[in-house]
Formats: structure tokens, C-alpha cells, sequence
């Protein structure tokens, strides 16, 4: 996952500089509050969004991608684990409602027609409960389904983060969606993923997931996490 603590230490050490500046003119004064409001980071890292689609061709696309989007706002680009044209694109937002204007826009689907997008585009908001800010295992399972009271799923869930990490799980995200905050979003990394299918189709699971309180049947997709060099 893209490191956090480079922008939050990036913003700390520009409040820092525009504090040592040693004027005490009002002019200087308000310059220097000019300064550290424009230091403030554009995204709370409070919600995000995940958008969903295949492409004609990677290369191409990523290529557009890194030219049009916002270098602050990217999390990670995610490659289908069976299906290498399938992206799973990650961004911070700045708030649901900015977003969910920007993506239903007629210019969004124009803008993604040019880069290469084929067929039907999925886009989720999220609003984020946590996030591991080490970088990914080399591949990432994203799991979602509904529970039936996220406060008593979540106390489950943090009581079994062992037999996780036995089965070879590494956390990296948890979210909730803004319209339903019983409907909960997951992505944990593994160096494994033949021991994470595993895990995930084990009577086990099934058991520990109906005691949490987990709905239905989970929606489970796997995923290549990027290199160092495709995430730096």
C-alpha cells in the first residue's frame, strides 16, 4: 500500500519552516497563514473510492492515468489475479459528494472512453475505518459482504486477527460504505494466495463469519498487488 506518514510528514515539516520564519510583521503574519492553510493536506484520508473496469491495455492506460489524476489521491492500482486487464483502482476523495459529482459525470465517461476503458465501470465509496500504510504482500484478496450490527462484527473480527495472521493474511483495509455502515469492505495481502483460497473456502471461516454476524454470501475477488517499482 502507498505509504501515508510521507504526506503527514511532508505537511508537519512546511507548518514547522513557515513557524521558524522569525517576522512578526502583520504582513508576514498573514502570509504565514496563508502558507500553512495552503499546507493543509487536501484529503482526510476519511473516504476513498475504488473504481472497477477492464481495460484494452495496461501500459497504455496506466500510462493516461499517471498523467491525468491526482499524484496525492492515488492508494494503489490493483491487477486482476485471473484476468491481468482487469484494474482495481484505489483514490482518496475529498468527500462523497465531490466524488460521487466527478465520477457520475458525463466527462468521466468521456475521459475514460479515451484511455482505453471497456465494457461496465463499478465505482465504490467508502468511508475508512483503517488502513495498513506498510507495503502490500504480493497479492491482495478484497473481500465484501453485509453484517447485521458492525460494532458487535468488529469486536468478532478483531478477535481473530491470529488465526489470520496464521493462515498467512495481512491486513490493509477495512471500509464501510456511506449508505449502509453495516456493509463492510476488507482487503488483506498474502504471499500465498493457493493457502488464502484456501483459508477462504474452509468450514473454519464459514463458521467464524456466521458467529460474527456476516449476511449472505461474501463477495470474494483476488488481485495482484503492484512491485515496488510499478508502486513508487
Amino acid at each position: 500500500m502507498k505509504k501515508l506518514n510521507t504526506l503527514l510528514m511532508a505537511v508537519a515539516f512546511g507548518i514547522f519552516l513557515i513557524s521558524c520564519g522569525g517576522s512578526t510583521s502583520s504582513e508576514t503574519s498573514s502570509e504565514e497563514t496563508a502558507a500553512t492553510e495552503k499546507a493543509e493536506p487536501k484529503y482526510s484520508m476519511k473516504t476513498s473510492v475504488g473504481v472497477f473496469h477492464d481495460v484494452e491495455d495496461v501500459a497504455a492506460w496506466t500510462t493516461a492515468y499517471e498523467a491525468l489524476s491526482d499524484p496525492e489521491g492515488r492508494i494503489v492500482v490493483l491487477t486482476g489475479n485471473e484476468n491481468a486487464n482487469r484494474l482495481a483502482v484505489f483514490e482518496w476523495t475529498e468527500n462523497h459528494e465531490t466524488a460521487r459529482e466527478f465520477f457520475g459525470a458525463e466527462e468521466f465517461k468521456n475521459m475514460t472512453d479515451s484511455v482505453g476503458v471497456v465494457g461496465e465501470i463499478n465505482v465504490v465509496y467508502y468511508d475508512v475505518q483503517a488502513v495498513d500504510d506498510e507495503p502490500a504482500l504480493p497479492y491482495v484478496i478484497a473481500i465484501s459482504h453485509e453484517v447485521a450490527d458492525f460494532d458487535a462484527w468488529k469486536t468478532d473480527f478483531d478477535s481473530h486477527a491470529e488465526w489470520r495472521a496464521d493462515k498467512g493474511f495481512k491486513f490493509e483495509a477495512m471500509g464501510t460504505s456511506p449508505d449502509n455502515p453495516n456493509m463492510v469492505y476488507l482487503m488483506f495481502s498474502t504471499s500465498d494466495l493457493d493457502a488464502a483460497k484456501e483459508a477462504m473456502g474452509s468450514e473454519d471461516l464459514q463458521q467464524k463469519m456466521m458467529e460474527a454476524g456476516v449476511l449472505g454470501e461474501p463477495n470474494i475477488s483476488y488481485w495482484n498487488s503492484p512491485t515496488d517499482e510499478e508502486a513508487s
